[in-house]
């Protein structure tokens, strides 16, 4: 990490995104706990990350990860991320994981 006109600069992992692409990619970043669910979508360069906007959900009030996902995309249907970055409150095996305060299986197949 350095540090750019007092701005720490953070490298990025992208992978499948070409070096040599000047396109700028949307990534939807979520936090998905027991209590509140809080997702950000950030605007990537070669060398910046900017958030755009930032949502916070009471994780409780819905059944599934799926329908507060849903409804985030109701409430934002001009939103089309291209990659979407989870970090969940609990251990994920095979692609799935079981909240250790919610009901909730998240399923990276969903």
């Amino acid at each position: 990490m350095s540090v750019r006109n007092n701005r720490l600069l953070v490298p990025l992992a992208l992978p499948r995104l070409s070096s040599n692409s000047n396109k700028n990619v949307l990534v939807l970043a979520g936090d998905i706990g027991g209590t509140k669910t809080n997702l950000a979508l950030f605007e990537t360069s070669e060398e910046n990350l900017k958030m755009i906007k930032a949502y916070s959900y009471q994780s409780g009030e819905y059944d599934s990860f799926i329908k507060l996902l849903k409804k985030f995309f109701n409430d934002n249907a001009e939103i089309k991320p291209d990659r979407i970055c989870l970090g969940v409150a609990g251990t994920v095996i095979k692609g799935k994981a079981e909240m250790t305060n919610l009901s909730w299986v998240l399923d990276s197949e969903e």
